[in-house]
């Protein structure tokens, strides 16, 4: 609803987690049609597009990539959805495949998002609340407990601190 020279405009209304619920649910349905890895790589040239369009950056020259927060997450919602159980359905039997891919198609966006990037928060003696963290080896810490939802499996690990005062009892 915006002039389509208006770059800043259209940047500013962009919801990018309906806008990865969405291409995440098209992508699926095109995976009916057509080759997975096809379906990749029109996720790869749309997310190409949209950086290029909305990045700032001086050519040639990486440092100076620069995304706005409106399209922030949005790369990494795709980077997720690439590896996904609903694109990649190599060693997965065709009903368990099924089963994901009908799950996606109905639930809301958050439920749908948990699904794409699994969200992964740290517990740490220091804080009272969870903190979301990356889905990185260095999120591993020995007096944290990180407990990461799937949507499908809730995982939960325990530092070796952690681990050692329940095993004494505390």
């Amino acid at each position: 609803m915006t002039n389509p020279d208006d770059l800043r405009e259209m940047a500013y209304g962009f919801d990018q987690e309906t806008a990865a619920v969405i291409l995440s649910r098209y992508s699926i349905f095109k995976t009916f049609s057509e080759d997975s890895m096809d379906v990749i790589r029109w996720l790869d040239r749309m997310l190409i597009k949209l950086v290029a369009r909305f990045a700032e950056y001086k050519k040639d020259d990486p440092n100076s990539f620069k995304l706005s927060r409106e399209f922030s997450l949005f790369p990494q919602f795709m980077f997720y959805l690439r590896r996904s159980p609903f694109l990649q359905t190599f060693n997965a039997s065709p009903d368990e495949s099924q089963y994901y891919i009908n799950l996606i198609m109905r639930e809301n966006v958050s439920n749908s998002l948990v699904m794409i990037q699994p969200a992964l928060m740290s517990y740490d003696l220091d804080s009272e609340s969870a903190t979301p963290v990356l889905l990185d080896i260095d999120s591993m810490k020995n007096n944290v407990i990180l407990l990461l939802d799937t949507f499908f499996y809730v995982c939960i690990w325990k530092g070796d601190t952690i681990d050692k005062w329940e095993q004494a009892g505390y």
